[in-house]
């Protein structure tokens, strides 16, 4: 019995393989992270003090997903799964600073390009896109708690924001 189940997974692996070398296209998605912000109601010294400390995190290209993607690696089982380039797009808003500037107002908006992910085919294989309001409670605090630094500071803060899977 047990030597028919490696039979059956020995065969299983490598039509697998004969699929996947019959594919010439080769998946990539990239990698990176861009953070951009927008303040209101602040001195001009506080912007100025903002852009020397982000510059280094900003990343227009990868705003734009125009960034060089990396190659996937081979699927495991390409008869089963699938590449996908996942992308998380979060923005905080926040106002009222605290103990200092009642009337400040910040944006900060941190797009990350996750590269490849591995993942089983289903029957709804469409790219697709989550919002951050939608996605489990556990899921929603690991991602904003990225930015607990920054909105211990202010009064109010909400977050808005999006998760998504699209084919390479």
């Amino acid at each position: 019995m047990f030597g028919q189940l490696l039979t059956i997974f020995a065969v299983l692996v490598l039509f697998a393989e004969a699929e996947s070398s019959e594919s010439s296209e080769v998946a990539a998605c990239a990698d990176c992270m861009h953070l951009s912000y927008e303040v209101r109601n602040v001195p001009s010294f506080i912007s100025t003090a903002l852009d020397s400390m982000i510059s280094s995190m900003k990343n227009p290209a990868c705003e734009a997903n125009t960034v060089q993607p990396q190659t996937c690696e081979p699927l495991q089982f390409p008869a089963w799964t699938e590449h996908k380039c996942l992308t998380t797009k979060v923005t905080l808003t926040a106002s009222n600073l605290k103990g200092m500037m009642p009337n400040a107002e910040m944006d900060v908006t941190v797009t990350v390009r996750g590269g490849c992910h591995e993942q089983w085919g289903t029957d709804s294989d469409e790219d697709e896109c989550i919002s951050l309001s939608k996605l489990d409670e556990n899921t929603r605090k690991q991602i904003t708690e990225q930015f607990a630094s920054i909105s211990t500071q202010w009064e109010s803060v909400s977050y808005s924001g999006e998760v998504c899977r699209e084919s390479p």
